[in-house]
């Protein structure tokens, strides 16, 4: 019996070269992208791609929300990390 069901949003911290990198490949597959500061949002039909720079504290995921095939205490999505770490 799954719990969950999909990625709804992740949160991604690269470097300069891979977020160049997957920007164009998300272009490519129909994601709208803004950038904002040091953030690039990604957004996808059914979610959502944060990308933030890598640092020696945040690097890879640094969070991500699930959406889920049951309710949990009236939730429709968790956070897998909370917050970022």
């Amino acid at each position: 019996d799954r719990y969950f069901k999909d990625v709804v949003s992740m949160t991604v911290a690269v470097t300069d070269t891979r977020r160049v990198h997957l920007v164009n490949r998300l272009t490519e597959l129909g994601y709208a992208i803004d950038r904002s500061g040091d953030v690039t949002v990604c957004t996808g039909k059914e979610n959502v791609i944060r990308l933030i720079p890598k640092t020696d504290q945040k690097y890879s995921i640094t969070r991500m929300t699930l959406s889920l095939m049951r309710a949990n205490e009236g939730k429709k999505s968790t956070a897998l990390f909370p917050t970022s770490f």
